[in-house]
């Protein structure tokens, strides 16, 4: 990864954790499976300088392809109704794409919606987005003992990692679930409270954040040992 943040000339996983600037995102989808469902919503917040930035945020519903009508709709509530004038994925995805800029992107269990991304794309773009991810259930995952040790569960091996119930364990401000943008903000604050925690072990730099929230084996190598495509 050879890219910079903010103009600068200093490669993005070479920067400290606390000068780094992530977008942390969320969709709504129709479904589980990848190569049926699709996304219907897209929501991101900034996190710049360890600071969340409401004003920089991105929201979009997306109007799917054939029916869009799934048990899914009672969870995240959006109805085929107010889908049949939203924009097209092709119209929504470059948006998205320009708003991550060159940021690491951040989710909770990324593998729901990394594949659901990778598709879209594919498809739009001809490409994946460069940029290096951060799950941050690897990153609570790591911490366990230390979540464990600030009241998040009595034992290792009861932690959850649901981000409603880790927030809450945590006593995270909590926000709306099941909306794209309001899991995005929920995760964005979960990140802030991991890397506080990942401080105090010293993890200092953007690239052992991202080794360590790595959602593949791939990129944590690549991250390791300085190849260039994740």
């Amino acid at each position: 990864m050879i890219c910079s943040v903010h103009g600068s000339k200093e490669p993005i996983l070479d920067l400290p954790i606390e000068s780094s600037q992530f977008v942390v995102f969320d969709t709504e989808l129709t479904g589980l499976n990848s190569r049926r469902d699709q996304i219907i919503s897209i929501g991101a917040i900034t996190v710049s300088n360890l600071t969340i930035v409401p004003y920089r945020s991105f929201y979009s519903i997306i109007k799917p392809k054939g029916e869009a009508i799934s048990q899914a709709t009672f969870v995240h509530r959006i109805t085929p109704e107010s889908l049949v004038d939203a924009p097209s994925l092709e119209d929504v995805l470059p948006k998205f794409v320009k708003f991550c800029g060159n940021s690491i992107i951040v989710g909770h269990q990324l593998e729901i919606d990394l594949p659901f991304l990778r598709n879209a794309c594919r498809k739009v773009i001809g490409a994946m987005v460069p940029n290096p991810f951060i799950d941050t259930i690897r990153l609570a995952q790591y911490c366990r003992t230390k979540l464990k040790n600030m009241g998040a569960t009595k034992s290792v091996e009861e932690i959850s990692y649901n981000l409603g119930v880790l927030s809450r364990r945590l006593e995270l401000p909590l926000c709306p679930q099941h909306d794209a943008l309001g899991d995005a903000l929920q995760t964005a604050y979960l990140l802030l409270k991991l890397i506080s925690v990942l401080r105090i072990e010293e993890v200092s730099s953007c690239r052992e954040l991202c080794v360590i929230g790595s959602p593949s084996w791939l990129q944590s190598c690549c991250l390791r040992w300085g190849g260039k495509n994740i």
